[in-house]
């Protein structure tokens, strides 16, 4: 309880101080409010080696299909903001996703609200990325997006359990800019829903630590963060009982004077089980070792990326996956672009790495293709 109450006095000076700085009267305030959006559709082809495991289960050897949401989702999204004065800025976002496929909605993505101030810096609660994501998946040339990405390879164990992206029940305070650094802290006591890939009623408390230094040429990131599971039982391990995880992820990225973007980024995390757990395949804990290195290069409309993503971990019953990705961008403009991207998976031992999206099951290799076009607005 004591904690508790810390928490809840800690919170309540943060938004003390806020009102300080804001005028006794009320003064004209300057609001706005953006309506925004994502709009992609094009083609997936994908080429497997078949990896049998039982009679019951062989992966399809190639499957194809009209797609949308290949480079991006597709989504629209209200952000709005009002100056109120003496540097306060209050700024919210509602962001859902929609299937341009069927034209049926897939839910939100952002849902958050919160305040700004030049000197003390932002804090917004809701429904938000996490700090690991919005580091990595800007330092990823696909940008989280196509047969490319990286979240391939380092989302494919136990339903993402490794790959946190949005967190629900969320606060989070960034720091202001000082001498190009920030310093950003995110927290969570209640991540679970029906799609949590751990089951009961307990809460997931969720802890994200990042700094960010963001220079002409150079940039670079680091984050950690920890999930405390509450010994909850992990249906996707064999109802193991897992206690904990930790993340620890360095990454940056420096651009040429030609233009030239290379990036890079390597996270660990290591999944604790408790004691006298019935533990997968007899391990004890599983720790994942994932390494990304990428490149970008534009040139006037056109746009060549690549990167290579691999993971490792140390259990043999897990194994190693590679991912070779190559891709390329024609804007039309500055909204509308024409995209294409492959991708070339290897997957050792028992790591089943697929391309992401429609019901694909990985084999020991599996090439993907996509093209397709994106129009912002």
């Amino acid at each position: 309880m004591e904690q508790q109450h810390q928490k809840f006095l800690l919170l309540g000076i943060c938004f003390a101080t806020f009102a300080a700085t804001t005028n006794n009267a009320f003064a004209e305030s300057d609001a706005n409010i953006t309506l925004y959006g994502t709009v992609d559709y094009g083609y997936a082809i994908r080429f497997n080696k078949n990896k049998k495991i039982d009679d019951s289960n062989e992966f399809s050897k190639t499957n194809s299909r009209l797609n949308g949401g290949q480079s991006d989702s597709n989504k629209i999204g209200i952000r709005g903001s009002e100056n109120f004065g003496n540097g306060n800025k209050a700024v919210f976002v509602l962001e859902r996703e929609f299937l341009l496929d069927t034209g049926s909605e897939d839910g939100w993505t952002q849902t958050f609200v919160g305040i700004e101030n030049e000197k003390l810096g932002s804090v917004f609660g809701g429904y938000m990325d996490s700090l690991h994501y919005s580091l990595i998946s800007e330092l990823d040339p696909f940008k989280a997006g196509t047969v490319g990405n990286y979240a391939n390879v380092r989302g494919d164990i136990y339903d993402g359990i490794f790959h946190i992206s949005s967190v629900k029940n969320s606060l989070i305070y960034i720091s202001p800019n000082v001498a190009n650094f920030t310093f950003s802290a995110m927290y969570s006591n209640n991540m679970d829903d029906e799609d949590s890939p751990t089951k009961n009623n307990t809460n997931d408390n969720f802890y994200n630590l990042a700094v960010n230094y963001e220079g002409e040429k150079f940039t670079f990131g680091a984050s950690y963060h920890y999930i405390n599971f509450g010994n909850k039982q992990n249906e996707f391990l064999e109802n193991s009982n897992t206690k904990n995880l930790h993340n620890f992820t360095l990454g940056g990225a420096y651009e040429f004077d030609n233009e030239l973007k290379i990036s890079a980024f390597v996270a660990y995390d290591k999944l604790n089980f408790k004691k006298n757990s019935p533990q997968i395949s007899n391990s004890k804990n599983i720790a994942l070792t994932h390494i990304m290195l990428g490149a970008e290069k534009p040139s006037g409309r056109h746009n060549i990326k690549g990167s290579l993503n691999y993971s490792h971990n140390k259990k043999s019953q897990f194994g190693k996956a590679w991912q070779i990705a190559v891709g390329y961008d024609y804007n039309f403009s500055k909204r509308t672009n024409f995209y294409a991207a492959y991708s070339y998976i290897k997957n050792n031992n028992a790591r089943a790495v697929a391309t992401h999206d429609f019901q694909n099951e990985g084999g020991i290799y599996q090439q993907g293709l996509q093209f397709g076009i994106k129009h912002n607005f």
